[in-house]
């Protein structure tokens, strides 16, 4: 055996046995994990801001969501009472309405000698995850003790109970884990994600991966991780494409479109496989060549495979910290996410693309951007989620491809694969934005924001190549049209995005060609595209942009005018990053990377776009800065990427030297480092008490609102005036009654703005009842007439009470109960819900 061998057979070796210490120690840490003893407290309602008094003879209680599995104690913050003795009878239920015992506990009285909690442990309950339970405890004995209470709003999922009537207020408890069961149910949660990535990978890979390679031989020359980005925004373009032009031809598919398209496109790339192998012969022992290839280790091409190995671990950080937030969350939030799930649900209910948004709500058109409506309809038909949990998921599994889009280009910009590791670490884990469009349920934006990168990435390519390759033509024309259904204001950064193209091109030999290649990318997307522009004068959509052209500085809410934006700046991106980002973009001009400059100038327009008036032209709400500052995660990765791409090029692969492999795996540890980093940061974007409208409590009067109440039952929901008088938004659970329950109320889905109605008058109709509202309060005599008028049968309160995102007036339910109009018919935690009869 010659020498060099030998030193690599002794590195294998080593490796192996360096595999199972590594193994070994993983192994007696799990272990010691799983037979710990020590219970794990998480989760629960953690302020005190009062205390109530617990006399001997009552009862209190408090409803409550178990988040996690193995749920086996709560703690009770307690504050002894002079003179009191006897037992704390513990219980746990399945609801405030049942009587059934589930577990119990007791606790000498005695035994509370200072304030502090006191823990009441039972049985690890293994199906405690995202249930609904309700602890009491009575008090036999004398005297008194003090519970530590806060306010109602402190907490989302229940309320303090007093003899088992709610109140306005949240007990101070803590929940109580076991950690084998707790461990248990993470691994399940493991499962259940990674069967959301396999149908991701199915429904949103698949077909762009055949269409690539189908239409574009220059897909054999890039990193299988740059042609599953760019397949992905393919596919994510494919859908409103093939909903729209089916619909065209009176074909109405329903489940078939989600499962069509994936299944052709495997079986189009198994026969491309088979007939690869047949034509060039590959033999058994050649797979057994190549099997032994790509098992034996390569120490010496660490650093080759290094970017590969990053964007993995990056990507898993992504996207489980995406997942891990809304483990637990029932409903998307904020007031964007009611219509998304309804139109969803209306492609679901009518088979593909409608018309009329009965049962839900009486609009008689639909001329709303449907992208991402159709990738949830085709996700439900995949997993049978609810709809508004298929939102949910697709939303977040969007978020996550919107960031690796950036991939590919990033890899253009800088020249290496670094720079798209780079760019993913930091607009995926480093920057709040898109992680923290989950909280708006702004997903329309971020399923365009996921097909724009690509879409330039084609669009450039196929414009500078010469001769024309119609193949990327082909895919530039699917990816424009796809994003043109999606989102038109995200359309607009692509087109913007020529400008600054032809001003790099400007004075080359082949400016012509490019003009002349760009004109046809533009026409074939522009003619998949004409039947849902058609459509769209059906609405009031034209009439709206037309309108936002004309609007001046003065005209534009406070949160979206650039003085108040340009005062906020850290809040889009940190301040390390605002320093850094002019960095790069020096260091791009004087590398002479003509790409890094173009990214530049485009982003550089497009803020010019959101703000004419600093060129003295108006139209300052047709983009808005708001849209364009949320996004700004785009040009920064890309930008910023590229130039962490180049230093780690320059120490990893120019400089080769004995240190090499010694830095490739200090760089491969410090990435890792800085990614767990920006996941725990990425945790605290997450904010469901001030953004989620429906609750659990919500969700559970909803059930009793479909059991009890008529089904022409009309409700009247907190509401808030809205875009500068424009409209009306909800502002609790309320909002989301049609969806769920199949009950109307008075304040259908925002696109009642843009769509047309049953009658001329049907805006303004809806708009004034909340105008009227904010200036005389829900109770003044015209409105009790004018609520008699439209129909109004019922009332409902939700958990949140009208406060999210709310300063005006809310409905009141003390103000209710002393109103001889409103009778109450069901009290549970905050939710209130009163039969109206004047």
């Amino acid at each position: 055996m010659n020498q060099s061998k030998l030193i690599h057979r002794k590195k294998f070796i080593a490796a192996n046995q360096s595999g199972k210490l590594a193994f070994k120690l993983l192994f007696l840490f799990f272990t010691l994990f799983l037979t710990s003893c020590s219970p794990w407290t998480r989760g629960g309602q953690i302020s005190r801001t009062d205390f109530i008094n617990f006399h001997a003879g009552e009862s209190l209680g408090q409803t409550f969501t178990a988040r996690y599995r193995g749920l086996s104690g709560i703690q009770l913050f307690l504050k002894p009472g002079e003179g009191s003795q006897g037992t704390l009878l513990f219980s746990v239920h399945p609801g405030s309405q049942d009587a059934q015992v589930i577990v119990s506990a007791n606790l000498d009285v005695g035994d509370v000698q200072t304030p502090d909690y006191y823990r009441f442990l039972f049985e690890p309950q293994s199906s405690s995850y995202n249930q609904d339970y309700y602890f009491t405890i009575e008090f036999q004995g004398e005297g008194y003790l003090q519970v530590g209470t806060a306010a109602g709003s402190s907490y989302l999922d229940g309320a303090l109970y007093h003899n088992h009537r709610p109140l306005d207020l949240q007990t101070n408890f803590l929940l109580v884990y076991d950690p084998v069961q707790t461990a248990l149910g993470v691994i399940a949660l493991i499962f259940t994600w990674i069967w959301y990535l396999l149908v991701s990978g199915f429904l949103f890979a698949l077909p762009g991966w055949a269409l690539l390679s189908t239409f574009w031989r220059g897909h054999k020359f890039i990193h299988w991780f740059e042609k599953l980005a760019l397949s992905a925004g393919l596919s994510l373009a494919f859908y409103p494409i093939f909903f729209l032009w089916t619909n065209l031809i009176g074909l109405r598919l329903g489940y078939l479109y989600a499962w069509l398209p994936p299944s052709f496109a495997m079986l189009w790339l198994l026969w491309k496989v088979f007939t690869t192998i047949r034509e060039k012969g590959f033999t058994f022992s050649q797979f057994n060549q190549f099997r032994f290839k790509i098992t034996k280790p390569d120490w010496r091409s660490l650093s080759t495979h290094l970017p590969s190995l990053s964007l993995l671990i990056v990507l898993v950080m992504v996207f489980a910290v995406r997942f891990w937030v809304i483990r637990s969350l029932d409903v998307p939030m904020w007031g964007d996410s009611y219509q998304h799930t309804m139109i969803a649900q209306l492609l679901v209910d009518n088979r593909g693309l409608f018309s009329s948004w009965e049962p839900y709500a009486e609009m008689q058109s639909f001329t709303y951007h449907f992208g991402f409506h159709s990738l949830v309809a085709v996700f439900h038909w995949i997993t049978r989620l609810p709809m508004h949990q298929a939102t949910l998921w697709t939303g977040q599994i969007l978020n996550g491809l919107a960031v690796f889009s950036l991939y590919p280009l990033a890899n253009r910009l800088g020249g290496n694969r670094w720079a798209g590791v780079a760019a993913v670490l930091v607009a995926g884990l480093l920057v709040s934005f898109p992680m923290y469009y989950v909280n708006w349920g702004r997903y329309t934006q971020l399923a365009g924001q996921a097909i724009l990168p690509v879409a330039i990435y084609f669009m450039w390519k196929a414009i500078e190549l010469k001769p024309r390759n119609w193949g990327l033509i082909s895919v530039s024309w699917i990816c424009v049209a796809g994003l043109a259904l999606t989102h038109y204001r995200v359309l607009i950064f692509l087109v913007i995005f020529i400008a600054p193209l032809f001003l790099f091109y400007f004075r080359r030999k082949n400016f012509i060609a490019i003009v002349s290649n760009t004109t046809i990318v533009g026409v074939g997307a522009g003619l998949l595209f004409l039947p849902w522009f058609l459509r769209v004068f059906q609405g009031y959509i034209l009439a709206i942009l037309g309108h936002q052209l004309t609007t001046s500085p003065g005209s534009v809410s406070e949160g979206t005018h650039l003085s108040y934006i340009l005062s906020n700046l850290t809040t889009y991106l940190p301040t390390w990053v605002w320093i850094l980002l002019p960095i790069s973009i020096i260091w791009g001009l004087w590398k002479k990377k003509s790409a890094v400059s173009v990214i530049g100038v485009w982003w550089f327009l497009i803020f010019i776009a959101a703000n004419p008036s600093l060129l003295g032209l108006p139209g300052e709400d047709a983009i808005g800065n708001f849209t364009v500052f949320i996004a700004a995660y785009i040009p920064t990765g890309l930008i910023v990427g590229a130039f962490i791409g180049w230093l780690l090029d320059e120490i990893l692969v120019k400089n080769v030297s004995r240190r090499t492999e010694f830095l490739s795996l200090l760089t491969l540890v410090l990435l890792f480092f800085a990614g767990l980093w920006g996941t725990f940061q990425r945790i605290s974007d997450f904010q469901p008490s001030h953004h989620s409208l429906a609750t659990r409590a919500d969700i559970r009067a909803f059930q009793w609102i479909s059991e009890n109440t008529p089904t022409d039952a009309l409700f009247l929901v907190n509401n808030f005036v809205a875009y500068g008088g424009n409209a009306i938004v909800g502002s609790d659970g309320g909002w989301w009654i049609p969806l769920l329950t199949h009950r109307q109320t008075v304040l259908p889905p925002l696109n009642y703005g843009s769509e047309r109605g049953p009658y001329a008058n049907y805006h303004n109709w809806i708009t004034q009842l909340g105008k009227d509202i904010e200036r005389e309060g829900h109770l003044h005599p015209t409105l009790l007439a004018e609520y008699q008028q439209r129909g109004i049968t019922h009332v409902f309160v939700g958990q949140q009470q009208g406060q999210v995102n709310n300063f005006s007036a809310v409905l009141d339910p003390d103000e209710l109960l002393d109103h001889p109009s409103f009778y109450p018919i069901y009290n549970q935690d905050r939710v209130w819900i009163f039969e109206f009869n004047p």
